[in-house]
């Protein structure tokens, strides 16, 4: 299931700089239904890759309040969607609530800046994989910088070891978050200027893997 690309826009004063620096800002992680959000300032982009698996039913369907669903998948009983907000500047230490499922649940939320408050978020549509097998490497084509390409990893039985995210064969993430048991991942590369396609990839940890990629555009 693929749910509609979403731009965020926000109109209000700029310096005329543009974004000449994007930084990783604050993250967060939970095992539970609700995630507690880091200190945010206006303009933030706040990601969150969410993941739920149910014993005997799919777990319903959950974004928290005024997110962007990028990306989501599902098979058997296990569902895990990407989704992203703009930040307003009032969400520090706001409980969000996203999936819950009754085997496992897992958040990892990640926040990045810009040099100026960003103005608009606009994500591209994200490849995606479930599968008990390996998955096979996803090939993020970019747009034109500055975007933050984000790479999301997950298994249910074994801490995802290697997590691939290479720039012409070689490693480029600028960092990572991992999930309670490190059992999920969020990688990511910062561009404000020549953008290039990135490769991420994972291996078959045995029981279910999901491999999930794309960009966000930022202005």
């Amino acid at each position: 299931m693929v749910a509609a690309v979403t731009q965020q826009v926000f109109i209000g004063f700029k310096s005329g700089v543009g974004v000449s620096s994007i930084v990783q800002q604050a993250s967060a992680t939970s095992a539970a239904s609700a995630i507690t959000c880091p200190t945010v300032a206006l303009g933030d982009l706040i990601f969150l890759w969410d993941i739920a698996a149910g014993a005997a039913a799919l777990p319903s369907s959950v974004i928290p309040t005024d997110f962007n669903q990028i990306q989501e998948i599902n098979a058997g009983f296990q569902r895990a969607i990407c989704s992203f907000k703009r930040s307003l500047g009032t969400e520090s230490g706001a409980t969000l609530t996203g999936m819950n499922g009754n085997q496992l649940t897992q958040k990892v939320l990640v926040t990045f800046r810009g040099t100026d408050a960003f103005v608009t978020c606009t994500p591209n549509t994200f490849g995606e994989e479930f599968t008990a097998n390996d998955p096979s490497p996803q090939t993020v084509t970019v747009g034109a910088a500055p975007l933050i390409v984000l790479g999301c990893y997950r298994s249910n039985s074994a801490a995802v070891d290697p997590r691939t995210f290479t720039v012409g064969g070689s490693p480029a993430k600028d960092g990572e978050v991992a999930g309670p048991s490190n059992l999920s991942y969020v990688a990511w590369k910062l561009y404000v200027s020549g953008a290039q396609n990135v490769v991420v990839d994972m291996d078959d940890e045995a029981g279910s893997n999901i491999l999930m990629s794309g960009y966000i555009a930022v202005t």
